[in-house]
């Protein structure tokens, strides 16, 4: 799936399993969506340039924590698409 956004950048998601899909921005970021029974993890943000959060929401409608394994700018950067977001 390619989700292109108002901000004419790319964002790729792949289905690694079930419920578990990478997201890569612009093929140097990844991020990585883990959707559970009651609601859905984002591990890591990419840089932010991508409407994360809208890709998030083509993937599932559940409440979603986020989680940053670092502060690293590849790793945090789109953590600002979301009200609160728990860092390591």
């Amino acid at each position: 799936m390619l989700f292109k956004n108002q901000h004419r950048t790319d964002m790729t998601v792949v289905p690694l399993g079930d419920g578990i899909y990478r997201l890569t921005e612009y093929d140097l970021a990844n991020a990585f969506v883990v959707v559970g029974d009651d609601r859905a993890c984002l591990i890591d943000c990419c840089a932010g340039v991508c409407e994360l959060d809208a890709v998030v929401r083509l993937i599932t409608d559940k409440p979603v924590e986020v989680l940053v394994t670092h502060a690293h700018a590849d790793h945090i950067g789109g953590a600002s698409w979301f009200p609160t977001a728990r860092l390591h």
